[in-house]
């Protein structure tokens, strides 16, 4: 059985890694990128099924992430994430709202992780 690629974009490894642990349980590879720029570079080099990444990032924020995603491969920002722990803003709030992407709000469940995976398109 093939494993499907998912990317995780996040400069904290605890809660890539954690991300990573649980979603390889689930079945998928993970690569796990500590910036932005690193993980756009994956996307142009690999076939992934989805992409978690944070949204506050020291390179290029998540949002931005997305939208060049949205250039290389329109189907997978279907399967974009956003996470945050940031406390946000009505202008940020807009931002991720209107992003088009999911958004999870940390903390999380790791239980909606999963139903972040049963959510996208097939």
């Amino acid at each position: 059985m093939e494993r499907t690629m998912v990317l995780i974009i996040d400069d904290d490894l605890d809660v890539a890694d954690v991300l990573a642990t649980y979603i390889s349980g689930l079945g998928y590879e993970t690569h796990i990128a500590e910036s932005s720029t690193k993980g756009l570079e994956l996307v142009k080099n690999n076939s992934y099924y989805a992409i978690f990444s944070d949204w506050k990032m020291p390179d290029i924020k998540g949002d931005e992430v997305l939208k060049r995603i949205k250039t290389i491969d329109p189907e997978l920002a279907d399967r974009f994430v956003l996470i945050t722990g940031a406390v946000v803003d009505d202008e940020t709030e807009r931002k991720l709202t209107s992003s088009g992407a999911r958004v999870l709000r940390k903390p999380f469940r790791l239980e909606e992780i999963k139903k972040t995976f049963e959510g996208f398109p097939k």
